[in-house]
């Protein structure tokens, strides 16, 4: 049998893996502005949706166009993302009553859940901003603890530092190769479940 044939089991294994480890290169690229980071969230979550959905092809044009083409309003969310999270975080580094401390937490967790799940709206529907954030206050509503699952997904590589910070930094490579295809693949089949009930919404 020939092992490099188009028909072989190690072909089709090879395929997936080699435009994960593409997608992954081409996120760290879209990422490197760290205000891009939603933009190549949303470019990679419209990828992984495709592939899971089973249409069009090809990886590095459909990324960046992606990229582009959404690059307004996710950095607009992004960037109210990291000052929200910036602002509540401030709050631990205060001197202020224990109460305090945790309602900021919740909160944060909170507002977390429902901006992470905007990016994958924005890669699969077109809308108005309000309409992306109602419906991510609808989700977390409707379907809390599929978002929570997925926000432990996404934040899986800081979790694994804190608790193994060695194992962490020798395996960090993994990151750069292929991990965060990884990731988002998984965090897009839960948000393929998790958008369900925006279907009649998005119209």
């Amino acid at each position: 049998m020939n092992f490099f044939s188009l028909d072989s089991k190690l072909y089709k294994i090879m395929t997936p893996v080699a435009e994960w480890m593409l997608l992954n290169f081409c996120w760290i690229l879209g990422s490197l502005p760290l205000l891009t980071i939603g933009a190549a969230s949303t470019a990679m979550y419209t990828l992984m949706g495709r592939r899971l959905r089973g249409e069009g092809s090809g990886t590095i044009v459909p990324f960046f166009k992606a990229w582009w083409s959404n690059l307004k309003v996710s950095s607009l969310f992004w960037l109210a993302q990291v000052f929200i999270t910036l602002s509540l975080g401030m709050f631990f580094f205060l001197p202020l009553p224990g109460l305090l401390k945790a309602a900021a937490g919740i909160l944060l967790v909170l507002v977390t859940l429902v901006l992470s799940s905007i990016y994958p709206q924005i890669a699969r529907y077109r809308n108005r901003p309000f309409v992306y954030l109602r419906n991510a206050v609808i989700l977390l509503v409707l379907r809390p603890h599929w978002l929570l699952l997925n926000f432990l997904v996404i934040l899986s590589p800081l979790i694994v530092f804190l608790l193994m910070p060695m194992e962490f930094l020798r395996f960090g490579f993994i990151w750069i190769v292929m991990g965060f295809s990884v990731l988002f693949n998984l965090s897009a089949r839960l948000m393929r479940r998790v958008l369900q009930p925006l279907e009649a919404l998005s119209q």
